[in-house]
């Protein structure tokens, strides 16, 4: 039962992706193993790319390792005072990690052992983005008044997170354009924060990889959508 689990978990990766993703693992370890980073930071460096390669695929697996990414996370997060990311972490992507193993169950392309990939409407796309830039500016107002480190920068990742997250339950291509700006917000944070004296390089470097990561499966579930269509 569980060799059959993890051959389908691991079936769909070309060739490239499985000399690739291995490489991409090993250096996050030496490169924060180097830099005397963190112990936590490298652990959710770990699992967070996990995440995102798993969720790239479609595998329902991803949310296990985001779940113990989300953790670690949260834990970095408050150490440094991205108060935003935290109740982003625990508050919204922890119950919707839970949620998304049911969601995604239920929607699996039984032949690929992978989800089955949508796309919002022009209509739907025009009232997230809205709905998106509004939540985004009266959220930086109020973490400015709590008093956190980068209240623009956060608040536009977080609220971005929030609908990446949702779209990725409702399993729609558009996550990763969304994830693809909350990877460049983030990488800016943690680079910030390493150059200010903390041992967070593995977490600058996984938001920098998912950066590469998320324009690689926007490209991909836009080709599978197109084959799909």
């Amino acid at each position: 039962m569980l060799a059959r689990l993890i051959k389908n978990e691991f079936s769909g990766f070309s060739r490239r992706e499985i000399i690739a993703i291995p490489i991409l693992f090993l250096s996050v370890i030496l490169i924060s193993v180097s830099m005397k980073d963190n112990i936590i930071a490298t652990a959710q460096a770990i699992f967070s790319l996990s995440y995102s390669v798993m969720a790239g695929k479609g595998k329902i697996s991803c949310y296990f390792f985001g779940i113990l990414g989300t953790l670690c996370y949260s834990f970095l997060s408050f150490k440094n005072a991205i108060y935003g990311a935290v109740m982003l972490q625990m508050g919204y992507f922890l119950p919707m990690e839970i949620i998304g193993i049911f969601m995604w169950k239920k929607r699996m392309n039984k032949e690929k052992q992978s989800i089955i990939k949508t796309k919002l409407t022009n209509k739907e796309r025009v009232y997230f983005s809205f709905l998106i830039i509004v939540a985004a500016i009266v959220f930086s107002v109020f973490l400015a008044h709590v008093g956190d480190r980068f209240p623009i920068m956060d608040a536009f990742s977080t609220v971005f997170s929030i609908a990446a997250m949702y779209m990725t339950v409702r399993r729609c291509i558009e996550q990763w354009a969304l994830w693809t700006g909350v990877n460049i917000l983030s990488a800016i944070m943690w680079l910030i924060i390493f150059i200010g004296g903390v041992h967070t390089f593995a977490t600058f470097l996984t938001w920098s990889i998912h950066l590469f990561l998320g324009l690689y499966f926007l490209f991909e579930w836009h080709k599978e959508l197109e084959k799909q269509a």
